[in-house]
């Protein structure tokens, strides 16, 4: 704007020019989806070394967690950019934790003495509070990142809400309803089945 007020004449060339394919957001996308899926598998390995038959419960949570998650993303007809994906990725592991907190708290009451039944219940009310209290502070991250952030962050925050939520639906109800069912079989009073 300067130059186009001021006295002197100024042609404007092209020095250089570059183009990006649509190949460099191809791969990026699909180094995306091989991030999510390595990261889905070793967080699965890992619940099931450590928890043994409550890690085969914990990934049939993530299942059901995943499954729900795609559904609110049809449903609501969510765009997925990278930093999506990234928001994404990061709520396997807010899921897999609040799992790994309930797991402890039930371990905890095992080892105190309780019936695999009551160390259930024990572990999930106790538990509640802490994963309640964790899913609320990353909420919370993730609304003030949607109200202040430019749109690439703004998805990322809002796959992270969206996600924290569906974690503590599936954390509270399904491996809780898993659990339940399962609850009543010899097989889970073994030590070494329960990790």
């Amino acid at each position: 704007l300067v130059l186009q007020t001021g006295a002197l004449p100024v042609e404007f060339r092209t020095l250089d020019q570059t183009a990006i394919s649509a190949t460099l957001g191809k791969d990026s996308l699909r180094e995306a989806k091989l991030a999510a899926a390595v990261g889905l598998l070793a967080v699965a390995l890992f619940l099931l070394i450590f928890y043994r038959f409550l890690g085969l419960v914990a990934v049939l949570g993530l299942v059901v967690y995943a499954a729900l998650l795609y559904a609110a993303i049809i449903v609501f007809n969510v765009t997925l950019t990278l930093p999506g994906i990234a928001g994404l990725v990061l709520t396997l592991g807010v899921a897999a934790d609040a799992n790994i907190v309930i797991f402890e708290r039930i371990k905890e009451e095992v080892r105190a003495g309780r019936s695999v039944r009551a160390a259930i219940q024990t572990g999930y009310t106790k538990g509640f509070a802490t994963i309640v209290d964790a899913n609320v502070v990353t909420a919370i991250t993730a609304l003030v990142l949607f109200a202040v952030a430019t749109a690439s962050v703004r998805g990322f925050a809002l796959m992270l809400l969206v996600g924290t939520a569906m974690s503590m639906l599936t954390a509270v109800l399904a491996t809780r309803a898993f659990l339940a069912v399962l609850a009543g079989f010899k097989l889970l009073e073994s030590p070494k089945v329960m990790g």
